[in-house]
């Protein structure tokens, strides 16, 4: 379910990423709520898939009796996905900074790795 999960979100950031660039081609503005949910949905979906395989290599089977830490994973999964999506939109909110060269620059680029690394 997990992996079907995480395709359908990525599928709908994709396709709200589409319309956004279509308006953008059209009127050079966009919308920006649409960028905004893409970039949420993106980032959704790769903390459920990078979740998964870690569980995965962690020894989740299912089988029943062998997950038995599976509910303290869930809830370090929810909350990297909820620090996530804040670093997310925050990314969005200083995205037109002239200086920037990358969206995930500066102290939000090194949050994501630091929660990225904390799955492991």
């Amino acid at each position: 379910w997990a992996l079907s999960i995480a395709g359908a979100v990525l599928f709908l950031g994709k396709i709200f990423g589409t319309i956004h660039w279509t308006y953008y081609n059209s009127d050079g503005e966009g919308i920006k709520a649409l960028d905004v949910i893409a970039d949420i949905c993106v980032m959704l979906s790769q903390v459920t898939l990078a979740s998964l395989l870690i569980t995965v290599a962690h020894g989740y089977t299912l089988l029943p009796g062998k997950n038995e830490d599976l509910d303290i994973i869930v809830l370090m999964v929810f909350m990297i996905g909820v620090i996530h999506v804040l670093l997310a939109g925050f990314g969005k909110i200083t995205d037109d900074a002239a200086h920037k060269w990358h969206e995930y620059e500066g102290p939000v680029g090194w949050v994501i790795i630091a929660c990225r690394m904390a799955l492991a």
